[in-house]
């Protein structure tokens, strides 16, 4: 998947910091529950999803811990100005949730 932020991440740092990033901003403190690849999968399935979709999303997200997708210019493009990091994210949804 594509990043639209300020920096590239990886799934694996979205376990690991996002959740606290979050948490700071509503303050929370959040934790992570992983779910095994074949629930994920069978999930998938039951809701219709053609089973070489559902292997191939897993093999995606699985390659996105370690490997993230490349940076785009996307919000930049459409917003007319650059994308906010994802604390500047999570730090004006908070205070919009109020």
């Amino acid at each position: 998947m594509a990043g639209t932020g300020r920096r590239i991440s990886t799934l694996g740092d979205g376990i690991t910091g996002f959740l606290g990033r979050i948490g700071e901003a509503v303050g929370k403190e959040l934790t992570y529950e992983g779910i095994a690849p074949e629930v994920v999968r069978r999930i998938l399935i039951s809701h219709g999803f053609p089973e070489p979709i559902a292997d191939s999303y897993l093999g995606y997200q699985t390659a996105s811990v370690e490997q993230p997708g490349p940076l785009t210019e996307t919000v930049k493009r459409i917003l007319g100005r650059p994308a906010l990091s994802f604390a500047e994210w999570a730090s004006e949804y908070a205070a919009f949730r109020g």
